[in-house]
């Protein structure tokens, strides 16, 4: 009995152990770095950089969806950057609509629609709605579907 207790334990264990998410990238540990450092300018670069060699084809070996990530961070920085105008208007939105070219997870991609969504509902509400419904549709289990 205290054998097969100590196997049960045993093997959980090991099985916890497997599930350990995967380290992040370099790039992106010091992208998110300078985010929390609140250097807006370094943490896009950073992002920036991660993004362009994701779309060269040179992505992470990762099971995690590092290129999405990033590109959604970027998005959100260039949108803050926009806020304080030190971005041109309406950049944002075109960084969270890329974000599905870089993307391979549905929840990233329909959280950056969203997001760009509700950007463009300010000058194009016919846009805005159009991808509200791809969303819905889409990606229906989704947060960004509710």
């Amino acid at each position: 009995m205290r054998l097969a207790a100590a196997l049960i334990l045993s093997a959980s264990l090991a099985g916890a152990a497997c599930k350990r998410p995967a380290p992040l990238p370099d790039d992106l540990v010091r992208a998110q770095a300078a985010e929390r450092e609140t250097d807006s300018k370094q943490a896009f670069a950073e992002y920036t950089d991660l993004v362009a060699r994701c779309r060269s084809g040179a992505r992470p070996n990762s099971a995690k969806d590092d290129c999405g990530v990033a590109a959604l961070h970027r998005a959100e920085i260039l949108e803050r950057m926009e806020l304080r105008g030190e971005a041109s208007p309406g950049s944002a939105e075109q960084a969270y609509l890329d974000v599905r070219s870089v993307s391979s997870d549905g929840r990233t991609i329909a959280r950056a629609q969203f997001q760009a969504a509700q950007l463009i509902s300010r000058r194009d509400p016919a846009l805005a709605v159009t991808i509200a419904h791809e969303i819905v549709t889409r990606w229906p289990s989704e947060v960004a579907a509710e």
